[in-house]
Order: C-alpha cells, then sequence, then structure tokens
C-alpha cells in the first residue's frame, strides 16, 4: 500500500505543496494501513528555506547512518502567499522517521507516517507571522485521513 492519495488530502487541507520527484515509489509499500502519524524537527541548519530536503529524502551517512526516506513530509521555512508553510511530499512509502524504534513490539516506521518540521531547535526562534502550527496541524490531519482505518 501507497499514500496515493497524500497530495489531495494535503490540498484539500489548504497545504502548499512541492511533491519532490520519485516520491510516489519512495519507500517501501506499507504492509497494511498505517494507524499513527509522527512529528518530528530536523535539528538542521537554521537557515534556507528546506535545508534538510535532502537528507530527508536519501537518508544520512557518519556515524549514525539512517536509509532515506526520514519522513512522507517536510515542512519548509518557505511561506506560500497566506503565510503558511510550503511542504514537500518526500515519500508515499514507508519513512525510517522512527529509526529503529518500535512500541511493544511495534515498528513506528511500518505503522505510521510522519511529518519533519524544518526547525534548528530552540535556538531558532518560532515566527508568529509563518502560521508553522497551523501548517504543521493541517499536514497532520491530511496524514491521518490518508492512514486511519
Amino acid at each position: 500500500m501507497r499514500l496515493l492519495h497524500l497530495p489531495e488530502a494535503l490540498h484539500d487541507e489548504g497545504v502548499t505543496f512541492r511533491t519532490v520527484a520519485g516520491a510516489e515509489t519512495r519507500g517501501v509499500e506499507f504492509p497494511s494501513t498505517p494507524r499513527a502519524v509522527l512529528m518530528h524537527w530536523t535539528a538542521g541548519p537554521i537557515t534556507g528555506w528546506a535545508p534538510s530536503l535532502g537528507v530527508c529524502t536519501y537518508g544520512r551517512g557518519g556515524t549514525n547512518p539512517l536509509k532515506g526516506p526520514l519522513c512522507q513530509l517536510l515542512q519548509s521555512r518557505e511561506p506560500d502567499q497566506w503565510e503558511l508553510d510550503v511542504v514537500y511530499v518526500v515519500a508515499l512509502g514507508i519513512a525510517n522517521h522512527a529509526g529503529s524504534g518500535s512500541w511493544r513490539g511495534i515498528s513506528g516506521n511500518s505503522c505510521s507516517t510522519g511529518l519533519e518540521v524544518e526547525w534548528a531547535g530552540p535556538t531558532e526562534p518560532f515566527h508568529n507571522v509563518r502560521r508553522r502550527r497551523e501548517t504543521s496541524i493541517r499536514c497532520l490531519r491530511a496524514l491521518l485521513k490518508v492512514s486511519a482505518p
């Protein structure tokens, strides 16, 4: 199973989005309908609209490598015409947003979908003008619409 209706759900929620090339086939298929949604922040660079897009799409190397994709959606810092954040559709298959994590033997990756928010952490202010929380809420609703049984 793939989240083929995710772009439509984002549109219905009024989210401005861009689909990353290959998103339709990125990540393996879900074995069954996902039942949860995870939300993370990137802890990446403090500047740029979507500096973590490459890592979220293709994964990371180094001392703690993790194969991509790392999320289904990446919420950028780029404002749209309504001051909501532009969102990137990274993958419509399973993403490794939970790493090797599980809960009670259930994989956090194959049983859930994920939103990654471009934010460096506490050193980066949340700008009221951007309506960041509003964008996140709309994305989470869209993920729930396509993943909840």
